[in-house]
This record gives C-alpha cells, sequence and structure tokens, in this order.
C-alpha cells in the first residue's frame, strides 16, 4: 500500500516524526534518516507497480541497496512533517541510481 506520490519525475513520501524517533536531545536520531528513506524507497517501487515480495518470490530479482552517502542539512525535531523526494537518475537493466 502506497503513501506518496509521482509528482512528474519525483516520488514524494509523508514522514511525521515521533517522539520515538528522537534522542534525548529531542531531535531525530540520525539513523533514523535511513530508515525514512528506506520507506519512501519501497514505496516509490509500489507506487510504480513493483511488488518487491512477489519480486523475491518469483526469484524475478530483489531491491537492494548497495551503496548509499548521507549530508545532515539541518535536524528534524517531534512532531516535525517531512517530506521525502526521490528520484531516478540513472537506470540500466539491472541497475536504478535513485538520490532522496
Amino acid at each position: 500500500m502506497a503513501n506518496g506520490r509521482i509528482v512528474g519525475t519525483e516520488h514524494l513520501f509523508p514522514v511525521h516524526i515521533y517522539f520515538e524517533d528522537t534522542d534525548f536531545s529531542g531531535l531525530v536520531y540520525h539513523a533514523n534518516y535511513l530508515r525514512y528513506m528506506e520507506r519512501a524507497r519501497s514505496d516509490m517501487l509500489s507506487c510504480v507497480g513493483i511488488n518487491q515480495k512477489q519480486a523475491f518470490e518469483k526469484n524475478d530479482g530483489v531491491y537492494a541497496v548497495s551503496e548509499l552517502s548521507i549530508r545532515y542539512l539541518r535536524p528534524a525535531r517531534f512532531d516535525d512533517g517531512l517530506i521525502v523526494v526521490s528520484s531516478v537518475t540513472e537506470r540500466v537493466a539491472h541497475l536504478a541510481e535513485v538520490e532522496e
């Protein structure tokens, strides 16, 4: 079930920050941003009709992250609303590069 949407060439995925997402300082714990990006990536695939579970079960391939890099611009805080913006920047037969 997709929660995001495709707008033009981008996938927009809303994220609400809950208390459990934050550390003792009230900021989102840095590793949680990876969770949000993974949810957005899975949602993007769902939005374009790719069911990852079925693809795996049929041995049609898997969609795995092989490399990532993060640059934090500013922290998110409890009760913030974020939008993860994803776009496919490169695609070949066995690889898709996604920027979030």
